[in-house]
């Protein structure tokens, strides 16, 4: 059995110990940072940057406050996007996935309970993206319509303050299928 005085166990440790575990250290650190992932689902398309981009989204009929990657929807509001143009791009990504960054409703907690996601009317069915950690709600329509040509999204909350969201069209099956490793995360 291995015992110590005092002195010895509050004894600084010696600068080649310390070497020692810095260099482990380094190399968990570095083993984790490099977390090898060949991503075989295709890029999701930010589809908020294209609405500031464009500028041809609208909120209640007026231009939509969109820059950067999100969008405002306002209270008891409604942001239209046109997609005629964009759905033979998309390929499988089919999927909307909505998040918030700012506004009266966290991540966690955006559903069907505070927004309404339609195409051409027909009302969206709502998933938890599990690699998105950030949270949100990923919409989809099956079958996703062949010639869609206007995305509604409305706010169904009653909270009277601005919502700031990003939105994707993302490939939730081949997400779920190939979940991202989490490298002792």
């Amino acid at each position: 059995m291995f015992s110590s005085s005092p002195a010895q166990r509050s004894a600084p440790l010696s600068r080649p110990v310390y070497g020692a575990l810095a260099a482990l250290v380094g190399v968990l650190l570095s083993a984790c940072s490099e977390c090898p992932f060949d991503d075989p689902c295709p890029e999701p398309f930010w589809l908020s940057k294209w609405c500031a981009t464009e500028g041809v989204c609208t909120t209640d009929g007026k231009i939509a406050d969109c820059s950067g990657k999100e969008c405002i929807v306002p209270p008891i509001g409604q942001l239209e996007i046109p997609l005629e143009t964009l759905v033979p791009g998309l390929g499988s990504r089919k999927q909307l996935l909505i998040f918030t960054v700012a506004g009266p409703v966290s991540a966690l907690s955006l559903d069907a309970a505070s927004l309404a996601v339609t195409i051409d009317g027909k009302n969206g069915s709502h998933a938890v993206p599990e690699r998105w950690r950030i949270g949100g709600t990923s919409v989809s329509w099956q079958p996703f319509p062949s010639e869609a040509h206007l995305l509604r999204i409305a706010r169904t909350d009653e909270i009277a303050a601005d919502m700031y969201i990003h939105l994707l069209f993302h490939d939730f099956a081949c997400e779920q299928s190939n979940p991202e490793p989490s490298c002792g995360k």
